[in-house]
């Protein structure tokens, strides 16, 4: 009997081995099926072509991982974190969807996540608290690429939190499209275009950024074949937004300067594809004396219908143009009054009167324009929204003339004579009825 009761403890002891090991040996399930690795489960996801990837414990990946054509993989990071190194950088060929509250770090030399042709990765967190992060700690090296190298579709949710500290976020490849909410700090800007033939794909590569919070602290340039849009959250461009040869949509949001940048947007060259709309949200100086926009390059497509243009609280306008601007063209029209049909723009001025800070909507900041109330900034471009002229300093020892001028015969001085002359008979008649009495 005792030996049976000894057998028992040891069977039920063995068990619980079982168990500790099953419970730490395995990297992730699929299904109901546990794997040892996570490249292992997406082997298996592959053959399947889909199904959902649940992480069982903290994975350090040294090993290239790939999603096939035509697959349909979710991981599930159930809050466990991964490490990236050596080789263990993420191919998608197909689609893969990240979720989870948890956090990928990387000291790759290679690009995180490569998203090729056609191809689909969307990552997103679970809520405001539990967010997912993604960031490479390998930042400074100089081989160091970035987080991900796009030439398909890449879609970031609200939860979603990016630290590339000293690289760009993304590398983009013309035909590629970007979906970006959530929070995103890239100190060396937010995309870069490949050094390959532009010409070797016709699309264009669109940028959309939807919401969240968004820092790019280089210049942000965008040249031929990228259209950016934004359409809402807050985009910072710490140096600037430099529009070249490219699209440039604001419809929605903030977008925002740093306090050294010259200007928010600035339209350079000469390239007639170069195109700037603005239909709704804000564009505002982050420089006490600067303006929000500076348009160069009078061959570009304007559009300024709507939204809030603010420069910043010392600055001589919203605007600032070339004098080519100013020119007629062949209908004898000067260029804004075609593309300023809408918004608010800070400061700024009607005819001659100074208004300071008050906001003017379109129609007054043409009128300011075609009445010729700018003035010339040093490098001798045309300022829209310039402060009057002070008015000629008088020698305190000519008192000028001192005659008094004739008081102008209005309409509403009319009124006040004879108002006071009703008083006066009023009084007169008074006087003499007391006298009566």
């Amino acid at each position: 009997m005792k030996n049976l009761k000894m057998f028992a403890i040891a069977v039920m002891a063995f068990a619980v081995m079982a168990m500790g090991v099953h419970a730490t040996d395995y990297e992730a399930k699929l299904g109901s099926d546990s794997y040892e690795t996570l490249k292992a489960a997406i082997t298996e996801a592959n053959n399947k072509k889909s199904g959902e990837i649940t992480l069982l414990k903290e994975v350090a990946l040294s090993e290239a991982l790939t999603i096939n054509e035509d697959t349909n993989v979710t991981l599930n990071l159930n809050g466990f974190n991964i490490t990236m190194s050596s080789n263990g950088a993420v191919t998608v060929n197909g689609t893969l969807t990240i979720k989870g509250s948890a956090e990928i770090t990387s000291d790759l030399d290679a690009y995180m996540f490569t998203v090729a042709e056609d191809a689909t990765l969307k990552i997103d967190g679970v809520d405001a608290k539990n967010v997912l992060e993604i960031s490479n700690t390998k930042s400074s090296a100089a081989t160091a690429k970035g987080l991900f190298d796009v030439k398909g579709s890449l879609v970031v949710g609200d939860y979603v939190k990016m630290t590339a500290t000293e690289l760009p976020l993304a590398n983009v490849s013309h035909g590629a499209i970007l979906d970006l909410s959530g929070e995103f700090t890239a100190n060396k800007g937010l995309f870069t275009l490949p050094s390959a033939d532009p010409e070797a794909k016709t699309e264009a590569a669109v940028i959309n950024i939807n919401g969240g919070k968004i820092t790019a602290t280089e210049s942000l340039k965008v040249d031929k074949k990228v259209v950016l849009n934004v359409k809402g959250g807050t985009l910072t461009a710490t140096a600037g937004i430099e529009l070249a040869d490219g699209v440039l949509n604001i419809s929605g949001g903030t977008v925002k300067s740093g306090a050294s940048a010259a200007e928010v947007i600035k339209v350079t060259g000469e390239a007639k594809t170069a195109k700037l709309t603005i239909s709704n949200g804000e564009v505002v100086s982050g420089k006490n004396d600067a303006p929000a926009l500076n348009l160069e390059n009078r061959e570009a497509t304007y559009a300024l219908t709507g939204g809030k243009v603010t420069g910043g609280k010392k600055a001589d306008g919203a605007i600032k143009l070339s004098d080519t601007f100013l020119e007629e063209d062949e209908d004898g029209k000067i260029t804004p009054e075609a593309f300023i049909t809408g918004g608010t723009y800070s400061p700024a001025v009607v005819g001659d009167t100074k208004v300071g800070q008050g906001v003017r909507d379109a129609e007054k900041v043409v009128e300011a324009i075609v009445s010729g109330t700018t003035s010339k900034d040093e490098a001798g471009n045309t300022v829209v929204g310039t402060t009057a002229q002070e008015p000629e300093q008088q020698n305190p020892e000519d008192p000028g003339d001192t005659t008094i001028p004739p008081v102008p015969q209005t309409n509403d001085n009319i009124l006040v004579y004879a108002g006071l002359g009703l008083v006066s008979l009023a009084s007169v008649a008074f006087t003499a009825k007391k006298r009566e009495d």
